[in-house]
């Protein structure tokens, strides 16, 4: 290898850039993984929903950072819909699925929803805090309206863990990519 390639390859590994474990894809999106996360584990909690989940584990908890996607698709009732509606859809469909997180959490707060793009389409994004079993907790969660599929994609872990880990599933959430038009 040329110096110049050598020196490039060292200051991405040490630098803290992130690598990428595996890439996940599913009829309407891939995204990269991060190193470190295993996985992945996966159920349907109902008709037409879809959940894969990786870990990151740290010292000192069971368990570990969460990466965490999760698609619901609702066929025919959301095909046709405009942008704008979309962007609405997204911030509403955040919305409940934060709900479910509320609920299982004490001393929670959220940010106001913000709109973003993922994949280039309209998006919305949260951020929270709360307590599970006594430990103080964090999050990122996004929601984006990919054709006729419903995506949330959420990050978690105690406040605690190495924040790179939180950051590198953050930035593999951002650089989405759509497979299907809307």
């Amino acid at each position: 290898m040329k110096p110049i390639a050598n020196l490039i390859c060292f200051t991405l590994i040490f630098t803290g850039a992130y690598a990428f474990a595996e890439t996940f894809s599913n009829e309407v999106l891939t995204l990269d993984v991060p190193a470190g996360f295993e996985g992945p584990t996966s159920g349907s909690p109902g008709p037409g929903a879809k959940v894969v989940a990786y870990s990151k584990p740290h010292a000192g908890f069971d368990g570990g950072t969460l990466f965490q996607i999760t698609t619901y698709d609702f066929g025919s009732s959301l095909e046709g819909m405009p942008e704008e509606e979309r962007g609405n859809a997204s911030e509403h469909y955040l919305g409940q699925f934060l709900g479910g997180v509320e609920r299982k959490r004490t001393a929670f707060l959220a940010s106001t929803p913000e709109r973003i793009k993922l994949g280039g389409l309209p998006a919305s994004r949260v951020m929270w805090t709360g307590n599970f079993n006594g430990m103080p907790v964090s999050g990122v969660m996004y929601c984006v309206v990919i054709g006729t599929t419903v995506v949330t994609l959420h990050t978690q872990d105690i406040d605690d863990a190495p924040p790179e880990n939180r950051r590198a599933a953050i930035e593999a959430f951002e650089a989405l990519r759509v497979k299907v038009s809307n």
